[in-house]
């Protein structure tokens, strides 16, 4: 799958899905994608195990993301360089969507 087939398909992302990506600036297993979630959002952003563990398959499945080690009893995740190029998609997506908002902010 080339990454146009990969943006028909996957953007505009979920919300667990961009927060799952971008924990994976580094690799990580199924607790440590949710931790990190939890901490960079303050909170806001909780992401259930069905949620992580259905998503990890989907984007695994896609060539998203690939198993960087599976050598203890957990599984450590890493976004491949499709992974990459999709995540830089959704942030400039994300990035030109917060400048049209930003521009009409002052009407409202």
């Amino acid at each position: 799958m080339d990454i146009s087939a990969l943006e028909k398909a996957y953007l505009p992302m979920s919300e667990s899905m961009f927060y799952i990506l971008i924990s994976l600036h580094e690799p990580r297993h199924g607790y440590g994608i949710s931790k990190y979630v939890s901490e960079l959002t303050e909170g806001r952003v909780k992401i259930s195990c069905a949620t992580m563990y259905n998503t990890l398959g989907k984007l695994q499945t896609a060539g998203v993301i690939c198993v960087f080690d599976d050598s203890t009893n957990r599984i450590v995740y890493e976004l491949t360089s499709r992974g990459k190029a999709l995540l830089r998609s959704e942030i400039n997506r994300l990035r030109k969507q917060a400048a049209d908002a930003e521009m009409l902010s002052s009407l409202i």
